[in-house]
């Protein structure tokens, strides 16, 4: 068993200083019920790690090796042209668990985050990669990480010898967590290094995984010991790093403010059913599907509850439904060309006739009129 948890804490967002502990932070659950918990906590996360995770796939076993992790983890192809959409935590770490069966890679998460710097991570990981010191690096980092995920959070344990930060994804335990927690780690590696060079190695790694058989390369590939049946995957570096400049700093006006992040991240998860599931149907919309079985089933939980949520906060399925449809096809009109009838079949109608008349009664024109007065 892991030794070495002591309790978790959250970084302290204004300075980190070297003193031996922090606060704790929770997610406030108050007294709602256990439905109300499932939806309203439903954990989201931007699509920006399918890009590697795709070319993996397809360098090893082809496009339709790709297909069918995509399909098993029932998540759309067009989601890897579209990454700043919302998908659901545990649909992405089921994705990296079919591509590592598929591939007959136990430790595929391994290979995505050797290819998948931090500074991948759109526009937050390069807000906390243009950070001019580690400190200010970590700061940032969880500054930021609301609009990157609905339920991580980033943990600090401060110690006169060494710092330990950890990372709770909130999918514990869920099929394919794994891979994300090793490639988190990786993440985290790539960051400090940013500022303490190509060279350094961590004082140890820890994952909340057992030791096994496809275990034994971690050690070498995290270039540090590593602690099995811990709480939470984390790192743990010196703290004299805190204060090393950034090795790869951007120009001044490269550089990246929270406010300019707020700016260019268009929307981020929020805790209500009905945002959980405008994400989930933002998400299906980019193949068709907009059943309420398989959004329940994104979701974990039955459509029954699904509707009985959303009643409670004042919204409905069909509502929502209507909302992400109208939203997609004015966004098609104004800058595609695509044609009317083939807009019809993305969004699900059986036939164009019904989507004409949907559309009419969103905005009172006829789609062929709205496009032509937004030309």
């Amino acid at each position: 068993m892991c030794q070495l948890v002591r309790r978790r804490c959250i970084l302290p967002i204004n300075t980190i200083s070297p003193r031996p502990c922090c606060h704790f932070a929770s997610r406030d659950r108050g007294n709602t019920t256990k439905e109300a918990r499932i939806l309203t906590n439903t954990p989201l996360v931007t699509g920006f790690a399918l890009g590697p995770t795709t070319d993996i796939i397809e360098r090893y076993a082809g496009w339709r090796a790709v297909e069918g992790a995509f399909r098993a983890a029932e998540l759309p192809l067009q989601i890897i042209e579209q990454r700043r959409l919302f998908i659901p935590y545990k649909a992405e770490a089921a994705l990296l668990e079919h591509a590592a069966r598929r591939l007959g890679e136990a430790n595929f998460g391994l290979h995505v985050g050797l290819e998948f710097p931090f500074a991948d991570l759109g526009t937050y990981g390069q807000y906390a990669a243009m950070a001019p010191t580690l400190r200010a690096a970590l700061v940032r980092a969880v500054k930021g990480l609301r609009y990157a995920t609905s339920s991580g959070q980033f943990g600090m344990d401060i110690r006169p010898d060494e710092i330990r930060i950890t990372y709770d994804s909130g999918i514990q335990g869920a099929f394919g967590a794994r891979h994300i927690h090793v490639g988190t780690v990786l993440l985290m590696i790539d960051l400090v290094r940013q500022f303490a060079g190509a060279r350094w190695d961590p004082i140890r790694v820890e994952l909340d995984q057992p030791q096994d058989s496809d275990t034994k390369d971690l050690e070498g590939t995290f270039r540090a010991p590593v602690i099995f049946n811990c709480r939470y995957p984390a790192i743990a570096f010196e703290p004299q790093l805190l204060d090393r400049p950034n090795t790869r700093a951007a120009n001044t006006r490269d550089q990246l403010t929270f406010g300019d992040l707020r700016q260019m991240v268009q929307s981020r998860p929020q805790n209500s059913a009905r945002a959980a599931v405008e994400a989930v149907l933002r998400l299906r919309l980019l193949d068709g599907q907009m059943d309420i079985e398989g959004t329940a089933q994104n979701l974990d939980v039955g459509p029954r509850t699904l509707q009985r949520r959303l009643q409670r906060e004042g919204a409905s399925y069909r509502d929502l439904v209507e909302a992400a449809r109208r939203e997609r096809a004015s966004a098609l009109l104004i800058e595609t060309s695509e044609r009317i009838a083939d807009i019809a079949v993305a969004l699900g109608y059986s036939s164009p006739s019904h989507f004409v008349r949907a559309f009419r009664r969103w905005t009172g024109n006829t789609p062929n009129t709205f496009r032509q007065r937004h030309a």
